[in-house]
């Protein structure tokens, strides 16, 4: 649901509480029965808006979620190209270095890869 959508059921519900309770205050009935359906209507309305908080909490919830996971395979992506960038880096060097040990490159390479 869009933003604008929620602003206007958030409005809509607010003026419908707004809008009863000026009538169970205006109307011609006993204070007491007033009291009792404000009371009624007040917690009917209490009981909409934990149901729809808790909707809301679950839908945001899940869309966190799948972010974090997103998150974490472009994560992990990125990581694995950065690893063979570096790998080939350090191979073309050891094939230009003159005179340099094979082995000395290796050796910087299982030390590189140790660290993923």
């Amino acid at each position: 649901m869009c933003s604008s959508k929620k602003d206007f059921a958030k409005g809509a519900l607010f003026g419908a509480a707004i809008g009863a309770l000026v009538g169970f205050l205006t109307a011609p009935a006993p204070g007491e029965d007033t009291r009792k359906k404000l009371k009624d209507k007040s917690e009917e309305y209490l009981d909409e808006s934990k149901k729809k908080l808790s909707e809301l909490k679950t839908e945001g919830q899940q869309k966190a979620e799948k972010i974090k996971s997103e998150a974490e395979l472009k994560a992990e992506e990125v990581k694995e190209k950065v690893y063979e960038a570096v790998e080939e880096i350090l191979d073309e060097a050891s094939e230009k270095v003159k005179g340099g040990s094979p082995k000395k490159t290796e050796k910087k390479k299982q030390q590189f890869e140790g660290t993923k």
